[in-house]
């Protein structure tokens, strides 16, 4: 079984729906999900530790870290003695 990954903008609709209705249990039911990882969510954005940043804002920042590439000479598996 492997395991879902929600977007932040997906998450955030359901905080703030959950917060709205007061009721973690019908927002989980609506979107099909648990109502424990629906009031988790509530419980890490009350405490603040749910970024506020969207998917577009991470992809764009992942794509300004610069590359290094390696120049070094490719090892081929051989060792020197000196």
């Amino acid at each position: 079984m492997t395991r879902k990954k929600y977007t932040i903008d997906f998450k955030q609709q359901v905080i703030q729906e959950a917060l709205e209705t007061g009721n973690n249990a019908v927002v989980a039911r609506r979107d099909d999900l648990n109502p424990n990882m629906v009031g988790r969510w509530v419980r890490e954005h009350k405490k603040d530790k749910l970024t506020k940043t969207s998917d577009a804002e991470l992809v764009q920042d992942y794509n300004q870290i610069p590359r290094k590439m390696n120049n070094s000479k490719s090892c081929s598996g051989k060792k020197t003695l000196r």
